[in-house]
């Protein structure tokens, strides 16, 4: 029986990805790719109001959505889009939406999205109690520490004017291990 951490760590060494040419545009598009499926993902900033959420991930009938707050640090933006592509890589199954988002959000995603859709959601500091959040943390946590290695850490924190100031977030986010 394997970890979450060496399952993670398994599916991101199959996915076969250069990370010396990190970007997460480069990141999205290889993901694209390899999946085989001709599914899209789209990836966008979203100001979740007086919502303690963070990021959410919809698995629609033909492509992926993710979500991420606007109001969030660029740093933590760019983390919150890795653990949504962690639920996508790892083929999650995710939960009905109207079981994992707050009526208004719901109201709001609802418009576009059919209400049988599932998907994950991410809020900050939230236990990682379920799986599925505990392996696309991991699997966000992997993908910085790849990206940190392949010296290509300025593509996580580019928006950031000074990384020092950023050191207590960014030693949680992983990126100092």
């Amino acid at each position: 029986m394997t970890t979450v951490d060496e399952r993670v760590q398994m599916t991101i060494q199959h996915l076969g990805y250069d990370f010396s040419r990190f970007t997460l545009e480069d990141f999205v598009t290889y993901l694209k790719q390899w999946r085989q499926d001709n599914r899209a993902i789209f990836i966008r900033g979203y100001a979740f109001e007086d919502e303690e959420v963070d990021g959410v991930w919809v698995r629609a009938d033909t492509a992926d959505y993710i979500f991420y707050d606007l109001r969030s640090h660029p740093v933590h933006q760019n983390h919150i889009r890795l653990h949504e592509l962690g639920h996508i890589v790892l083929r999650h199954r995710g939960q009905p939406l109207h079981d994992i988002l707050p009526p208004r959000l719901l109201a709001t995603l609802g418009q576009t999205f059919p209400a049988d859709a599932f998907g994950g959601l991410f809020r900050a500091f939230e236990s990682r109690q379920k799986l599925e959040e505990l392996e696309a943390e991991v699997f966000a946590h992997h993908v910085q520490r790849y990206v940190i290695q392949a010296n290509r850490l300025d593509q996580l924190t580019k928006h950031s004017s000074s990384i020092e100031l950023l050191e207590r977030f960014t030693r949680s986010l992983g990126y100092h291990d």
